[in-house]
């Protein structure tokens, strides 16, 4: 049988303009870099696990790899990369990175994955078309995308047009109504309900699997559905049943059986992300650890979340992007600004020695935020950090992100000067 090493990244919906973000995933899972990590065991992990793979070789490598988690080397590694210019730096960086998916596949071939492709940055697709183009060894690589969001079309097209015969596209496209039926009788098991109610969820359901699981859980979760300890039958509020007709409005419908606490804990993970972690969570809830423990039991028992990781620090994530935006978008626009701010606050405490690592992060909370002036500095740094890694469509996402936030705030003398300079950097890319 043959077995893949398989390398697996993912995308969020705000990392679009962050550069190289599903690779450095990668090299998280690579190398074994959490999160919570000094720079200093980066540092070592990077020159341990690139010395083991390269051997004398590592010191063409392991600066680019570590320029990507913004740590700094001796001063022979560093000045590998401190007088390259941007553009120099990305072909460094696109090598290093082919080179170690070629010394990966020495041992087996690689799978490569990128999760939620939809929402890749732009760097990282011309990362692929690099890796398309120049390499030999024993690749596979996998796109998981949803059809209807992000730059999904084009980037297809990308893909047709690089991989020509090898290209294999499967499309899962919405459950017949066999399907839908088998799968309604495997979620209940054993069910004895009527056809009519049956047919009116399919016909909602639209071969929807994901719906199917939530109308499920929300009639169970209402008392319309009951077990009897044999069977699921109908319950005996069935009258006042309206089945309703979306995903989105079955998940609304659940969110408003949970009580206060326990639904305010879910908005604030959702401002963090589509994962978070439990010690930023604690933090900005401000609840006891048991406490707080409680509510993400329930949240895991109606499925709106799941454990990511336990180790080194707790890790959920939302089960489906779905449930994810329902819970953001239900947020009052003035309460989302508050919580961006406090996410921002509190990952400047808990990351603050890598906080060069998290810079897109903080400048996407601080940006949705009340606080104009962090806003303001933190999509600057972004802006110029991309800017210096020469990944320009990014910087430029910035930079005009900036200029709309200072345009709302010209009244302030200092933010004139601020615009001036960022139409400087903007024509600097240009």
């Amino acid at each position: 049988h043959l077995s893949f090493a398989i390398l697996e990244g993912f995308c969020n919906p705000y990392t679009d303009s962050i550069s190289y973000f599903p690779f450095i995933q990668i090299l998280k899972n690579v190398f074994c870099v959490e999160d919570v990590d000094s720079p200093d065991l980066i540092k070592d992990k990077l020159l341990r696990n690139c010395i083991s793979l390269f051997g004398d070789e590592y010191k063409d490598i392991v600066p680019y790899l570590g320029y990507l988690f913004s740590v700094r080397f001796e001063k022979e590694l560093d000045e590998k990369v401190k007088y390259l210019e941007p553009k120099d730096l990305r072909i460094k960086i696109f090598l290093s990175l082919r080179n170690l998916l070629y010394r990966i596949s020495l041992n087996q071939p690689v799978l490569l994955v990128i999760d939620d492709f939809q929402w890749v940055d732009p760097v990282s697709l011309d990362f692929l078309d690099f890796l398309f183009s120049s390499s030999d060894f024993p690749l596979i690589f996998m796109a998981l995308s949803r059809i209807e969001r992000g730059e999904f079309h084009r980037l297809i097209e990308f893909l047709r047009n690089k991989l020509k015969e090898n290209c294999l596209e499967i499309v899962i496209r919405p459950l017949d109504r066999d399907s839908s039926i088998e799968l309604f009788s495997n979620l209940l098991k054993k069910e004895s309900i009527e056809e009519w109610l049956r047919d009116e969820i399919l016909l909602k359901a639209g071969g929807n699997p994901f719906y199917l699981e939530e109308i499920i859980r929300s009639l169970i979760e209402h008392g319309y559905l009951v077990f009897d300890g044999k069977v699921w039958r109908l319950g005996s509020d069935v009258l006042s049943l309206s089945i309703p007709d979306n995903v989105q409005n079955v998940i609304v419908s659940r969110l408003d059986r949970l009580n206060s606490v326990t639904r305010f804990i879910l908005q604030v993970a959702s401002v963090i992300g589509k994962t978070f972690y439990v010690k930023v969570l604690e933090e900005i809830a401000d609840l006891d650890e048991k406490i707080l423990d409680y509510h993400l039991g329930i949240l895991e028992d109606y499925g709106f979340i799941s454990v990511l990781r336990l180790e080194p620090y707790r890790e959920y994530t939302f089960t489906h992007p779905i449930i994810h935006e329902v819970v953001y978008n239900g947020l009052l626009k003035k309460k989302r600004k508050e919580l961006h701010r406090k996410v921002g606050e509190v990952m400047e405490k808990v990351f603050g020695d890598r906080i060069d690592d998290f810079t897109e992060v903080l400048a996407y909370h601080y940006a949705n935020s009340d606080d104009l002036e962090k806003g303001i500095n933190w999509l600057k740094r972004a802006g110029e950090k991309s800017k210096n890694r020469f990944s320009n469509d990014e910087a430029i996402k910035y930079f005009n992100r900036l200029i709309s936030l200072l345009d709302e705030n010209l009244d302030i003398k200092e933010n004139v000067k601020i615009k001036v300079e960022t139409y400087e950097a903007l024509g600097d890319i240009y």
